[in-house]
């Protein structure tokens, strides 16, 4: 009888096994890991999803090269966003800036009670000067 577990059925299996976990990476999207993130930091508030994934889209198209995505949405994939987050600084910064500025630029601090209404991020016009809700621009 011949055996099943040989060095090339070993070598087929591990690349499957790879090109398998490469795939369930890659078609990954960061806002399908972002989004349960954020709804754990705003619970009793409903999330606009659309708009969340546009501002997250948003945010790491304009702050990160693809290659750069590509890293931070594996890394969260794996070790999921809050053991990331523990692992590096860089996540940490990364999963704070994409909240804030989702949060900035939607209407959560203009509305009387966040958990009324669903949150919607509104995407700031282009070439706009400052969309932070805080700024004073007529200082004193």
């Amino acid at each position: 009888m011949k055996a099943i577990l040989t060095r090339r059925n070993v070598l087929l299996g591990a690349g499957a096994a790879t090109l398998a976990g490469g795939a369930w990476v890659v078609t990954t999207k960061a806002a399908d890991l972002l989004i349960p993130f954020f709804q754990k930091n705003l619970p009793g508030v409903t999330l606009d999803l659309p708009s969340t994934r546009l501002a997250i889209d948003d945010y790491l198209s304009a702050n990160m090269t693809n290659a750069q995505q590509r890293i931070a949405v594996a890394a969260w994939r794996v070790f999921g966003v809050q053991a990331a987050r523990k692992f590096h600084e860089k996540f940490e910064t990364l999963t704070r800036n994409t909240f804030s500025y989702f949060l900035l630029n939607s209407n959560f601090f203009t509305e009387a009670s966040p958990t009324a209404r669903p949150i919607v991020y509104v995407r700031p016009a282009p070439g706009a000067a400052c969309t932070n809700p805080f700024a004073n621009l007529s200082p004193p």
